[in-house]
């Protein structure tokens, strides 16, 4: 084998932790742009936090911000792929060509 087990055991935590920080800098930029508006999305001006997209930004920030440091992940990663799938749903009536839309 190219690699063996102990380089495995060294680097795969460090590679873990690297990509965690990525995803959670990558993700942390939806709820930025939510409720600060940064970067600017013209969708999200004028955006309520008692509203269904302010609860997701708020979800987005705070979720991101716990899976980047580290804290509570598996829970936090647990409660924002449902959020997730929520999102994916609600989609399903705004876009026309999803592939498992069911028309009647």
């Amino acid at each position: 084998m190219i690699l063996s087990d102990s380089t495995c055991k060294v680097w795969t935590p460090r590679i873990l932790g690297i990509l965690r920080i990525i995803i959670g800098f990558l993700f942390l930029q939806h709820g930025t742009a939510k409720l600060f508006g940064t970067p600017h999305i013209a969708m999200f001006d004028g955006l309520q936090l008692v509203s269904l997209l302010g609860l997701a930004g708020i979800l987005e920030l705070v979720g991101r911000l716990l899976i980047l440091v580290g804290l509570f992940t598996r829970q936090t990663a647990f409660i924002l792929a449902e959020h997730g799938i929520g999102c994916i749903s609600c989609d399903q009536s705004i876009l026309p060509t999803f592939p498992t839309r069911i028309s009647a």
